[in-house]
């Protein structure tokens, strides 16, 4: 995981090597060790969907437009060699790289980066968020295979629960963040004991409802109005709450 947020070369792309094959892929192919003196993919990996094929690059700064696009060349000869467009392309980057997680710049895409990616049918990721995301899935917020997934999204990518609703955001908080009050919209119910992800400022969090209040009175469910929800742990003001789905 250290490897993962401070290395370059051939030491990031066998840390992520690695990191996929903890998240369950099968296949992963390291096209340096197969392919010498042309440039092709880090890395391949031939799934149910098709083939993602990986760029993996550790970068003191921020990442260029040629870096980012890079990739769907490969996409597309790799599409060619096939005989059809099940091919994914992926970039993901290490960015600033001598710098902790945390002072790093996030997203470290351009908007116009973001929106080329979408355009050609490919993601981008940060190395930050594949280190975040082990987190998530030891915390049990989010699933490998929700992650798996993510993985061929365009554009931008972003590692949450699929599994969600969202029921709103707490602008008012009690007994040092422990007590939320919210407006329930008639979107869902939440109960006693319900599994709630908080989100403020990119980071997720794991919930659970301990008891719920509607006009005044102890309830076990709720489903529309104003309710205040007493928590396991302290949130922030402005924090979003989803109920996740069982």
């Amino acid at each position: 995981m250290h490897e993962l947020i401070f290395q370059t070369g051939d030491e990031l792309v066998k840390s992520i090597q690695k990191y996929m094959d903890w998240l369950g892929f099968d296949s992963i192919v390291d096209m340096d060790e197969k392919v010498i003196d042309v440039f092709e993919e880090d890395l391949q990996i031939e799934t149910d969907k098709g083939l993602l094929v990986i760029e993996i690059k550790g970068i003191g700064g921020t990442s260029t437009d040629k870096a980012c696009s890079q990739i769907s060349k490969i996409k597309y000869r790799r599409a060619e060699q096939r005989g059809k467009f099940d091919v994914f392309g992926l970039y993901i980057v290490n960015h600033q790289r001598y710098l902790a997680p945390e002072n790093r710049a996030n997203p470290p895409f351009t908007e116009n980066q973001i929106n080329d990616a979408k355009l050609e049918n490919r993601g981008l990721i940060t190395t930050c968020s594949l280190y975040e995301a082990y987190f998530l899935i030891e915390d049990g917020i989010i699933t490998k295979e929700e992650v798996r997934n993510s993985l061929f999204d365009c554009g931008l990518i972003t590692l949450e629960p699929s599994n969600t609703t969202s029921i709103g955001i707490s602008n008012e908080i009690f007994k040092n963040g422990k007590v939320a009050i919210l407006n329930l919209t008639d979107t869902c119910t939440i109960k006693i004991g319900s599994t709630l992800i908080g989100k403020k400022d990119g980071k997720l969090s794991k919930l659970a409802i301990n008891s719920i209040q509607l006009d005044g009175y102890d309830v076990d469910e709720a489903t529309i109005g104003e309710v205040g929800i007493a928590l396991n742990l302290p949130i922030k003001k402005g924090t979003e709450l989803f109920l996740q789905e069982v």
